[in-house]
């Protein structure tokens, strides 16, 4: 429930981001990317609140698929790359 309440600001950065370009493919993307963000963060939101806060083996599956995908999203398109430095932006994923 952490990641995911860290990752609507997140988004939102992403999303800033995008306005601050002209219109374009690129805006396009990161309008996405950010809607991508907001989706992932809102399902491990609510899924902890429903089903992981009863120990619910579901519960914590679901979560482990859908913030696992986001992280690996994370680190082969940015930190693989070197967008950011490893140390400390492998602890989101590792986490």
């Amino acid at each position: 429930m952490i990641w995911a309440c860290l990752h609507p600001l997140a988004a939102y950065s992403v999303y800033g981001l995008g306005r601050s370009l002209d219109s374009s493919v690129v805006q396009g993307r990161l309008f996405q990317d950010a809607w991508n963000l907001l989706f992932f963060s809102v399902i491990g939101i609510s899924v902890a609140a429903r089903l992981n806060w009863r120990n619910s083996v579901w519960g914590y599956w679901i979560n482990f698929v859908t913030v696992g995908l986001a992280g690996t999203g994370f680190i082969f398109f940015v930190l693989v790359p070197g967008y950011t430095p490893v140390w400390p932006s492998i602890l989101g994923p590792v986490f």
